[in-house]
């Protein structure tokens, strides 16, 4: 019986030669032995962005090649004045572009695509689109929260109170499990009640975080010197 469960994730590849085009598809759809990838082939990078800025399209990421007539580093540059943009893969001939594309580009791959370095690629984007979501189960359904949405945990006895840009949910787990589920990379607790989105700091003090959602959350001495660890590490990431 065929597998019909929905792909994770959507790519959108971009290249104005449609066998080079067709080369990266086959690549991807050869790493993409579970099915977790939408593929949508764009040869106009001009219409991808407009499908992007319009929100006619959403994409977790570009595999883009840069030699097009409307330019594809172009295109990512654009695309990080957006709040939420894709992950962007450079796919090119010219090794001068790496440096070009440094800070704009999750990775840089060079044309032919080298099979174990485009893996190595695609290992990489999934920890990190992984990173970028929770799963969770609520009533009675599963339930995926962008973590750039949640402002912070908070615990109430055996459960925990996630509050989210827009809602506030509860669920039926402890600080240390919720902990487990989330990319330590962006989480940490300043109190044994709390875990923090380190991305919603807008500073800390010696006892005290103060979030973009208004919301002031305490420091403790016990977690004070392994909370500060953590959001040096995040700021020097």
């Amino acid at each position: 019986m065929e597998d019909d469960k929905m792909a994770r994730y959507r790519i959108a590849v971009c290249d104005d030669e449609p066998s080079e085009l067709e080369d990266i598809v086959q690549s991807v759809k050869r790493y993409d032995v579970h099915g977790d990838f939408d593929i949508e082939n764009y040869t106009d990078g001009a219409v991808l962005l407009s499908d992007l800025q319009l929100k006619k399209n959403f994409f977790d990421l570009l595999l883009l090649d840069i030699e097009m007539p409307s330019n594809g580093f172009q295109i990512a540059q654009t695309l990080t004045q957006m709040e939420k943009h894709p992950l962007v893969i450079f796919v090119t001939k010219r090794h001068e572009y790496a440096v070009q594309g440094y800070g704009i580009a999750f990775r840089y791959l060079v044309k032919p695509l080298d099979e174990s370095l485009f893996a190595a690629a695609m290992d990489a984007v999934v920890q990190e689109l992984d990173s970028k979501h929770f799963t969770v189960e609520y009533e009675g359904a599963t339930l995926s929260l962008e973590t750039s949405d949640i402002y912070y945990l908070e615990s109430h006895g055996h459960k925990v109170l996630i509050h989210c840009k827009g809602q506030d949910l509860t669920l039926r787990m402890t600080i240390p499990e919720a902990l487990e589920q989330l990319p330590k990379r962006c989480f940490a607790s300043p109190h044994k009640s709390y875990l923090v989105n380190m991305e919603h700091i807008v500073y800390a003090t010696g006892t005290a975080v103060v979030l973009s959602s208004g919301n002031q959350l305490p420091i403790s001495r016990r977690k004070r010197q392994e909370f500060n660890q953590n959001f040096n590490a995040y700021l020097g990431r």
